[in-house]
């Protein structure tokens, strides 16, 4: 899976802010601080950021670090990733760190004991087998948890996958919505519907913190979501519904052949935590 291509749009850089303060927002130490202003971020706020591990999908121009970088992301904390190695040689020349690999992938065998913070992707489709391959990925890896915040970007359209559930809420168009639902719903998916089960989303949707919004790219309207993952992706529940997602992860091998090179991906990653930790004991003195 590659980045989604960059083009000169006001509206998609004026999109990138948005999601970006989104982001921030949702982060655990200020999404229940009271008053937290994105806009009034100090140095300690910042350095909260430096210390997130962020996986996104870089595209051929590596745009989202630029945005980034003014919150206080650091560059050897946010990982560069793409399928097209071109993309990331280019991401790599201008300092970051990467791996080209498919990004479902990655999040699917990144490391237990270093945590994912952010997932930014921003796709070049709709919600599609493969898009819902990243979010299968996000909530079932063990690196993940409901602190994780996540930013889909989704192309309105091209999406057969996604009219089920648009009969049942015609009036809705926006991918994103669409998106959240889905997200809400994964893990009651083949249960029958009960007050229980409606009350635990209603906390699932309570505790994603969902935003949304829409522009007009160069041909086509784009909706996105930032939110935190559901309650469901914490370590509790994943141990209480093993069964259940070891289900979805092998339904997500199946889709995206995920496993194919599974040692090959884990090689790589280990490679990039290399890397990762030389650039910080070069410009640290130490890790």
């Amino acid at each position: 899976m590659s980045g989604l291509e960059s083009y000169g749009s006001g509206q998609k850089t004026t999109w990138r802010g948005w999601q970006w303060n989104r982001i921030v927002e949702r982060l655990p130490e200020f999404a229940s601080r009271s008053g937290f202003n994105v806009k009034r971020m100090n140095n300690q706020d910042r350095s909260v950021c430096r210390e997130k591990t962020v996986l996104y999908l870089c595209g051929p121009d590596d745009v989202d670090y630029s945005h980034a970088e003014r919150l206080g992301f650091s560059r050897h904390n946010m990982i560069a990733v793409d399928i097209e190695k071109d993309n990331i040689a280019k991401a790599r020349k201008g300092g970051a760190i990467g791996v080209a690999e498919r990004f479902e992938s990655v999040i699917y065998h990144w490391p237990a004991d270093w945590h994912i913070d952010v997932i930014v992707a921003d796709l070049c489709g709709g919600i599609t087998r493969s898009s819902m391959s990243v979010v299968q990925s996000a909530i079932s890896c063990q690196a993940s948890s409901e602190c994780t915040v996540v930013s889909f970007n989704l192309m309105r359209g091209r999406d057969p996958e996604c009219n089920t559930l648009r009969e049942k809420i015609p009036e809705e168009k926006h991918r994103g919505r669409l998106l959240c639902i889905k997200m809400m719903t994964l893990l009651f998916r083949d249960q029958q519907p009960s007050e229980g089960v409606a009350s635990f989303m209603t906390s699932c949707h309570e505790w994603m913190q969902p935003a949304f919004c829409s522009y007009k790219g160069s041909r086509n309207v784009m909706d996105s979501m930032v939110c935190r993952l559901p309650l469901y992706a914490c370590s509790t529940f994943k141990e209480k519904y093993s069964t259940l997602y070891r289900v979805w992860r092998e339904d997500a091998m199946r889709h995206r052949g995920i496993n194919e090179n599974e040692q090959n991906v884990k090689n790589k990653l280990k490679a990039l935590r290399a890397v990762r930790t030389m650039a910080i004991h070069k410009k640290y003195g130490s890790v």
